[in-house]
C-alpha cells in the first residue's frame, strides 16, 4: 500500500517481484505517472523569510486546504505541525519523478489484486474520477476503485476510521480475488 507518490513506487515494486506480492493498493495515487489529468486546485502559497511564525502557520493551514483535506475544519493544530516540521525537511520534488505514464505501465505488469483509493475531494484528482476508472482498468481489468466520502487528499488524516476499514475488508478479500498467481 503506498500513499500519494508512495503508490508510484509502489506499484514500480510490485511490478517487479513477480508472484511474491499479495496485492497492491494506491491511496491518492499521482497524476503523472497514470497518465491522467491533474485535478483542478488551487496553487499552493510560498513562504518567504521574512514572514513571522504567524504568517508561516497560515500559509500551512492554507496549503493543506488546498492540497490535503476536503473541509477545512478537519484540519487540527496536529496536522499543522506536522506539515510545518516536514516541508522544510523535503529534499526531492516528488512530481518530477513519477514520470509520464511509469505507474500506469507497472500496474499492467503486476500479478495480484490491484485496489485504487481517493477521498472523492482529493485535490489532486477530483473531478476526473472517470479517466481513472478507465485508465486503471484498461491495465488492469479486476481493478477496485474506491472513492471515500468526505475526504481530500490525505484521506488516511481525515477519514481514518473508513480507510482503515476498507484497507481491511480489502486485504481480508485477497485470497478471493482475480489476479493473482496460482489462486
Amino acid at each position: 500500500c503506498g500513499f500519494s507518490f508512495g503508490s508510484v513506487l509502489g506499484a514500480l515494486a510490485a511490478a517487479l517481484r513477480d508472484g511474491r506480492t499479495a496485492s497492491y493498493t494506491m491511496v491518492g495515487a499521482g497524476n503523472r505517472g497514470l497518465g491522467v489529468r491533474r485535478g483542478i486546485m488551487e496553487p499552493l502559497l510560498k513562504q518567504t523569510p521574512e514572514m513571522t511564525d504567524e504568517e508561516r502557520h497560515e500559509v500551512h493551514f492554507e496549503n493543506l486546504a488546498r492540497l490535503m483535506f476536503k473541509h477545512r475544519k478537519n484540519i487540527d493544530e496536529f496536522a499543522i505541525w506536522l506539515q510545518m516540521r516536514n516541508v522544510p525537511r523535503t529534499r526531492i520534488k516528488s512530481r518530477r519523478m513519477e514520470g509520464d505514464n511509469n505507474q500506469r505501465d507497472a500496474i499492467e505488469r503486476i500479478d495480484c489484486p490491484v485496489n485504487a483509493i481517493w477521498g472523492d475531494g482529493d485535490a489532486t484528482a477530483h473531478p476526473y474520477w472517470d479517466e481513472r476508472r478507465e485508465v486503471l482498468r484498461e491495465v488492469h481489468p479486476d481493478v477496485e476503485l474506491h472513492l471515500v466520502p468526505e475526504a481530500g487528499h490525505w484521506v488516511a488524516y481525515e477519514a481514518t476510521d473508513v480507510l482503515n476499514d476498507l484497507l481491511i475488508r480489502l486485504l481480508k478479500a485477497v485470497p478471493d480475488r482475480p489476479g493473482r498467481r496460482g489462486g
